[in-house]
């Protein structure tokens, strides 16, 4: 017997990939693939996974990093054939973003570093930006800071999940002929 899943076209499925709880900190991971923006008669992909962090205690701190997909697949790739801790020695993992708030730029920073205790830290970072001339976002005073750790093994696990995700979502959206790429204007 085969499940089938019928989906309306124009309904958004969003998927909850991972999640990791720990006594002090859940970390949930979505996606947001199928975001494509028009220019110049293309359309730019501009899909992401989205990291979102909650620390518990007296008072409770939230952050939700927006990370490009093809940013994080190479890195999960690192992940998973434990190449990361060389590569990403010094500084970790980092992808940075933003996004206009009430009229002023507020920056993200998301980061992955390997610790001496062989865990994984996810940390995100929220704080006043300043837009760059590239149209990024910089960061220019940090307002808030939330992290949590997954251990080597619970890493790879999430690593793994998060990597096939990303491919059934882009061999999905190609059947559908709207793969997960900037698709170009023709001419």
């Amino acid at each position: 017997m085969i499940l089938t899943m019928q989906i309306h076209p124009q309904e958004t499925v969003r998927s909850k990939i991972y999640k990791s709880v720990t006594p002090r900190s859940i970390m949930d991971i979505t996606a947001a693939l199928d975001h494509f923006q028009h220019k110049n008669g293309e359309e730019l992909y501009k899909g992401k996974i989205v990291f979102a962090i909650t620390v518990m205690g007296q008072s409770s701190q939230y952050g939700k990093a927006y990370v490009n997909k093809k940013d994080i697949k190479p890195m999960l790739h690192l992940l998973i054939n434990h190449k990361f801790p060389q590569f990403y020695k010094d500084t970790g993992f980092e992808s940075y973003g933003g996004s206009m708030k009430d009229g002023k730029p507020q920056s993200r920073v998301f980061r992955i570093k390997y610790t001496d205790r062989k865990q994984f830290n996810f940390i995100i970072e929220e704080g006043d930006g300043q837009k760059t001339q590239t149209g990024g976002f910089k960061m220019i005073k940090r307002h808030s800071m939330v992290e949590t750790f997954l251990s080597y093994e619970e890493a790879l696990k999430m690593a793994h999940e998060l990597y096939d995700y990303i491919h059934q979502a882009e061999l999905a959206a190609m059947l559908r002929g709207k793969p997960l790429y900037t698709v170009m204007a023709a001419h």
